[in-house]
């Protein structure tokens, strides 16, 4: 579980620093606060103390409109989350090369065909069944690996992201 939360996490962070750089650029203090405070939460969750304790230094600045300290540490702490974020990619993609190459069974293209029908239609019963199908199938580790992006990726309702993975699972990329 602690895994696939890292995981999650690498999304997070990747979109907490595009928000905080545009929250701030729109002098938009009072979401810039709410995405740090999420970040925050988030890292000290995962245990990324150090990282949560700037977060939170930034928090109470933006509670006080304290635009310069925000202004002043603000790169600090976006370099360090990207930091940390390449970190965990670079970590789980050597993870995914020592797994080697897969085989997609023939009832994969399949599930992911009514899985994206049930992504546009937003049908939450018939996405379930369908992620229920793909665990159901007997899968490599390294295909496994992938599929549990997907199911990760609908955990979070980011359906691009599913269809993203699919495509390239169906590419052989």
């Amino acid at each position: 579980m602690y895994r696939e939360t890292l995981k999650l996490m690498i999304d997070e962070i990747d979109k907490c620093i595009k928000n905080l750089n545009n929250f701030f650029a729109a002098d938009d203090m009072q979401n810039f606060s709410i995405e740090v405070h999420g970040i925050k939460g988030a890292l000290a969750n995962i245990g990324a103390m150090e990282l949560s304790a700037k977060a939170r230094e930034l928090e109470i600045a933006s509670d006080k409109k304290d635009i310069t300290f925000c202004a002043s540490n603000l790169s600090d702490l976006t370099e360090r989350l990207a930091g940390f974020s390449f970190k965990l990619k670079k970590t789980f993609e050597e993870t995914k090369q020592n797994h080697g190459a897969f085989e997609i069974p023939p009832e994969l293209p399949l599930i992911f065909e009514r899985l994206k029908t049930a992504f546009d239609k937003i049908d939450f019963a018939a996405i379930d069944n369908e992620i229920g199908n793909m665990d159901a199938l007997n899968l490599s580790a390294a295909l496994k690996e992938e599929t549990e992006l997907i199911k990760n990726a609908v955990l979070v309702t980011d359906y691009e992201k599913a269809m993203l993975v699919m495509q390239k699972l169906l590419s052989g990329a």
